[in-house]
C-alpha cells in the first residue's frame, strides 16, 4: 500500500513539474483512479483513497477532471481523405506477429506515443471502437506510471521514423511493459526485429498520413483485414464506385442540408453501413436552435420507440434462443399476478407485434405533474428525473398496479401500444431476474463494445454530449437533455421496455448489422440465425414482424427505389429511424430532435424529411 501511494505522490510531483512541458495527464489518469478499474496493483481501496484525500498532494490527485476518452467527432470519410493514400495503406500493410490481435473492444488500451501530440487520426479512429487513452513517454513519468496499469491492459506504442530522432524509448519500455500486451505501429523504416521482444505484435505501414493511421487504428481492432488476418467486425470502408455515385452522395448531403434550413430539426446524426461496414458518418447542424454547439457523431440522441427493436425485442430474442421464453407463451404464465387480468391472457408474439388492441399508452396519465415530484432528494424521493427533480419511489409500482385494469378492444386487433412492450419489459426481468438494461448490457451492448448506448446517460455521459429533446413544462420544468423524454418511461424510472433508450448512430448501426449477419459479432454467435429469421420477416399476425416495423406497412416510394420488401427496422416519435436491409446488405440511420423544444412541432414530418433521406440512399446505391 505505501509503495502505491508512493507512485502517486511521485506522478503528481512530475505533473507540478511538468506543466507548459511536453508530457499530459491526458484522460487516462482520472479513469485509472475510478473503482471501475481492475488489476491488483491498481485498484484503490477506501482505506488508500481516505489516506490520499488527508493530504493536500492526495487530494489535489483525486481532484483532476475526468475527460472522456471514446468522445470523438471526425466524419467518415475523412474529408479530403485521399482514396489512392487509402488504398496504398491497405496494399503495403505488413502484420509481424499477431499475438494480441485484435483487440476487444472493452480493452481501453493506452496508447505511448514520444511527439509533443499523439497520432491524431489514429487516436480518433480508435476512439470509434474502444475508449483509448494516451501518454506522451518520458522516461522518469513512464517508469512510475506503468508499472500500476492492470497485467490484463493493452499498449499500443507508434513510432514514426521521420518524428523520432533515436528510438532508445521504445527500448527502454521493454522492461516495464514486461508480461503486458503490446502492438508496436511503425509508419516508416521498421525497426530491426531482433530488437524487438519476441511477443511484441508488429504492425508497419510505409507511409505515415492521415488514411494510414485510420487504417492501422482498425486493424489493432480487427476491423481491416492485413495479410492472413481477417475483419471480423464492422470498420470504415470507401463507398465502392462501382455501387455508389458520387453524385447521388453529394444530393443525400444537401438533403440534410435542406432539411436544417427548414427548420425541420436543430440538428441530426446520418449512418450508412454496406456490406458490413460504415461507408457515410456525419453529423448535422447544432443541439439547438440557438446554434451554439454542434453535434459531434458521438453526442446521444433519445431514441424514443427505437427502444422496443434496439433492446426489448433483442432481449426476448436472447431468452428465445435459450428456450425460456416462447412465443406462444401467456404473459400469466410469467407474471401470474396478472393472472385474472386482460394483460395476462395475451401471448408473447401478440405483444412483440401488437396484435392485443390493449390502449397505446402506459396506465401513467395520473402520475403526471408536479405533485409526485420534488426539488430536493429524499427518502420518499429518489427516482431522479431530471437534474434538479426527483419522482416519488411509489409511482413505478403504481403503474404497475395499473396494468390490471387496461382499455382494450374486444378482439385482438392490431394497435400500436407501448404497454405492449412495457408487459415484455416485465417478462424479460421476471425470467432473468435482471432489470433490462442490465440484461442487455450484459448480453448485447458490452460485447459488441457499443459504449454509445445506454440507458440513463446522466449516470454515465456528460450532459454536454447529449442532444437536449424537449422542453418539459409538466413536471420537469426544464430543458431536458441526458434524460428521456417519454413521460411514461420517465415514471419508470429512465428503463423502460418501450423508450429510454439513448444513441448515436454509429452504434445504433452496429447492432443492426448483427441482425444482418444472422446473430454473429467477429467470434460471437450472439443471436442464433434462425432466431433473426423468424424475428425479423413477416409474422402472420399482420404486416409486422415480431419485435420490428417492416417497409411492406407503407413507404412505397422506398420500394420504388429499390429497398427491399425484407427490410426491416423502428421509427422513434423523437425524430428516429433505423432500418436494415438484408437483400441490399444496407444498415440506414437518421437521429434527430425533431420535436425540439416542443413535441407538437410537425415540420419533420410535414416534410417528410425521414422517408426522403433514406430515399436519397437508395437512389445513391442505384444510380450505379
Amino acid at each position: 500500500m505505501s509503495r502505491l501511494l508512493f507512485y502517486l505522490v511521485t506522478l503528481l510531483l512530475f505533473s507540478s513539474m511538468a506543466v507548459g512541458s511536453a508530457w499530459s495527464w491526458n484522460s487516462w489518469l482520472p479513469q485509472f483512479l475510478q473503482p471501475g478499474w481492475t488489476g491488483e496493483q491498481a485498484v484503490l481501496s477506501p482505506e488508500t483513497r481516505q489516506k490520499l484525500a488527508s493530504s493536500e498532494a492526495g487530494r489535489a490527485l483525486l481532484a483532476f477532471p475526468s475527460a472522456d476518452s471514446l468522445n470523438t467527432n471526425m466524419e467518415w470519410p475523412i474529408s479530403g481523405l485521399n482514396p489512392d493514400r487509402w488504398h496504398a495503406a491497405k496494399t503495403s500493410a505488413q502484420l509481424i506477429h499477431d499475438y494480441s490481435l485484435p483487440l476487444g473492444l472493452n480493452d481501453a488500451p493506452l496508447l505511448l506515443h514520444q511527439t509533443n501530440s499523439p497520432p491524431g487520426t489514429f487516436l480518433q479512429t480508435a476512439r470509434r471502437f474502444a475508449p483509448v487513452h494516451h501518454l506522451q513517454v518520458q522516461d522518469s513519468v513512464t517508469q512510475a506510471v506503468l508499472p500500476l496499469l492492470p497485467l490484463t491492459k493493452a499498449v499500443l506504442i507508434v513510432i514514426d521514423e521521420r518524428t523520432s530522432s533515436s528510438l532508445d524509448w521504445v527500448m527502454k519500455l521493454t522492461s516495464v511493459l514486461e508480461n503486458r500486451r503490446v502492438v508496436l505501429i511503425q509508419f516508416g523504416n521498421p525497426i530491426r526485429r531482433g530488437e524487438i521482444p519476441d511477443h511484441w505484435t508488429e504492425l508497419r505501414l510505409d507511409d505515415r498520413n492521415r488514411e494510414s493511421e485510420c487504417f492501422a487504428a482498425q486493424v489493432v481492432f480487427g476491423a481491416q483485414s492485413v495479410g492472413a488476418m481477417p475483419a471480423v467486425i464492422p470498420g470504415f470502408e470507401l463507398p465502392d464506385t462501382s455501387q455508389w455515385s458520387s453524385e447521388g452522395l453529394e444530393q443525400l448531403e444537401k438533403r440534410m442540408n435542406w432539411a436544417l434550413r427548414r427548420r425541420t430539426t436543430p440538428g441530426a446524426q446520418l449512418t450508412v453501413m454496406h456490406r458490413g461496414n460504415i461507408i457515410l458518418e456525419k453529423s448535422y447542424g447544432h443541439h439547438d436552435y440557438r446554434r451554439q454547439q454542434s453535434v459531434g457523431n458521438d453526442d446521444l440522441y433519445d431514441l424514443a420507440s427505437v427502444t422496443k427493436a434496439a433492446s426489448t425485442s433483442l432481449a426476448v430474442m436472447h431468452l428465445y434462443d435459450q428456450a425460456k421464453i416462447f412465443l406462444q407463451g401467456r404473459v400469466k404464465d410469467y407474471l401470474p399476478e396478472l393472472a385474472n387480468s386482460v394483460a395476462g391472457n395475451f401471448q408473447i408474439d401478440q405483444l412483440l407485434t401488437h396484435q392485443t388492441g390493449l390502449q397505446a399508452n402506459l396506465p401513467a396519465f395520473d402520475f403526471i405533474g408536479r405533485t409526485f415530484v420534488s426539488s430536493l432528494p429524499s427518502d420518499q424521493y429518489s427516482i431522479q428525473i431530471s437534474p434538479d427533480r426527483w419522482l416519488d419511489n411509489s409511482i413505478p409500482t403504481k403503474i404497475k398496479d395499473n396494468l390490471q385494469r387496461l382499455d382494450y378492444t374486444r378482439r385482438p386487433v392490431f394497435k400500436y401500444s407501448d404497454v405492449n412492450y412495457f408487459l415484455l419489459q416485465l417478462v424479460v426481468e421476471r425470467i432473468t431476474g435482471q432489470s433490462l438494461d442490465a440484461y442487455l448490457e450484459q448480453h448485447f451492448y458490452q460485447p459488441l463494445g457499443l459504449h454509445r448506448l445506454t440507458f440513463k446517460p446522466a449516470e454515465r455521459i456528460p450532459e454536454t454530449q447529449c442532444v437536449p429533446s424537449v422542453y418539459d413544462a409538466w413536471m420537469r420544468e426544464t430543458i431536458l437533455r441526458a434524460y428521456v423524454h417519454d413521460e411514461g418511461a420517465a415514471l419508470l424510472g429512465g428503463v423502460a421496455g418501450h423508450a429510454g433508450l439513448f444513441g448515436n448512430a454509429r452504434d445504433l448501426a452496429r447492432l443492426f448489422q448483427l441482425l444482418l449477419n444472422e446473430g454473429r459479432f467477429g467470434n460471437q454467435q450472439i443471436l442464433s440465425p434462425a432466431t433473426v429469421e423468424l424475428f425479423t420477416t413477416e409474422y402472420g399476425y399482420n404486416y409486422r414482424a415480431l419485435g420490428f416495423d417492416r417497409l411492406m406497412g407503407g413507404w412505397s416510394n422506398l420500394k420504388d427505389l429499390g429497398a427491399s420488401e425484407s427490410t426491416f427496422g423502428h421509427t422513434g416519435f423523437s425524430g428516429t429511424c433505423v432500418w436494415a436491409d438484408p437483400d441490399n446488405d444496407l444498415v440506414f440511420v437518421l437521429l434527430t430532435n425533431r420535436i425540439f423544444p416542443d413535441p407538437k412541432r410537425d415540420r419533420f414530418k410535414r416534410y417528410r424529411v425521414r422517408s426522403r433521406v433514406h430515399g436519397d440512399v437508395y437512389r445513391a446505391l442505384a444510380s450505379n
